[in-house]
């Protein structure tokens, strides 16, 4: 499938499942090799990008294509990707406010393709990441919003201010309010920064949730860790939020969403008087 194909599947209908028969559990392929593939995968989609961003061949579209080819190597590890939920985003002619849980690093490799094709993307992101060898031109070229995770109020400010920026441009804004990859999802951790954002631009707020354990976390270097393609990929999008509704109220919104879907999929969550394992 090419990206154009896959672009216009997700607008028109609203969803994208890897097909009956394309990961059958006899073709799934684990232990330290297929692990290894898959790294080397995304490595190469990085050095790539960083490449093309340093003689200025980087762009949005090479940026979906690189996420595609990523999801592409999911499904020839055996894994399975479904997508849904988005028939009202495709119907939306305007740039939104997404916020998303924050599982592992295979969504910021994979969530580009599938967001892409209704609107360009700002995505929300610490500023450590512009550090990195390679990936690092490569954020750079696609414009992030920048925060520090040390300054609270300071990020506030800059989600705010070059949210709104952003949106009025007509690039939908993406964010990770959790801050930090996490196994078990922790409501308390989920901030409202995104809310806030939505409320103040006056665009709609679309929750995600999202299950991408197919990556595990890794034993020396946490980004490389052992995949399981009998962990399906789950990227569901909630409904339209109004932007009139407060902050409060659409935060509430998001996280009810987020966590009615994990209950669907069996995805663990916090309980009362318990705490989320950080895994970054």
């Amino acid at each position: 499938m090419t990206l154009q194909e896959f672009q216009r599947q997700l607008r028109t209908t609203g969803r994208y499942e890897t097909l009956r028969g394309l990961c059958p559990s006899t073709s799934r392929r684990t232990g330290f090799f297929a692990s290894a593939r898959f790294h080397g995968t995304v490595a190469a989609r990085a050095i790539s990008g960083g490449c093309k961003a340093w003689v200025g061949r980087y762009n949005f579209t090479v940026w979906a294509q690189d996420s595609l080819l990523v999801l592409q190597a999911v499904e020839r590890l055996g894994g399975a990707v479904v997508c849904e939920g988005f028939a009202p985003r495709a119907a939306c002619p305007g740039p939104v406010v997404y916020v998303a849980n924050h599982m592992s690093m295979l969504e910021t490799m994979l969530l580009p393709c599938v967001l892409t094709p209704f609107s360009p993307v700002a995505i929300v992101l610490k500023d450590s990441l512009l550090r990195y060898p390679f990936f690092g031109s490569l954020c750079r070229t696609i414009a992030p919003i920048v925060v520090s995770r040390t300054n609270v109020r300071a990020d506030l400010q800059a989600v705010v201010e070059q949210g709104r920026a952003k949106l009025a441009a007509g690039s939908s804004v993406l964010l990770f309010p959790q801050g930090t990859r996490m196994a078990v999802f922790n409501p308390r951790k989920f901030n409202s920064m995104g809310a806030k954002l939505a409320h103040a631009a006056g665009v709609p707020l679309v929750p995600i949730a999202l299950q991408t354990d197919f990556v595990g976390l890794g034993r020396w270097i946490k980004d490389l860790g052992p995949i399981d393609p009998s962990r399906t990929v789950r990227f569901a999008a909630g409904p339209l939020l109004t932007p009139e509704l407060p902050p409060r109220e659409l935060h509430q919104q998001s996280l009810a969403f987020i966590t009615g879907r994990f209950r669907e999929w069996g995805v663990p969550m916090v309980e009362a008087g318990t705490e989320a394992q950080n895994i970054e």
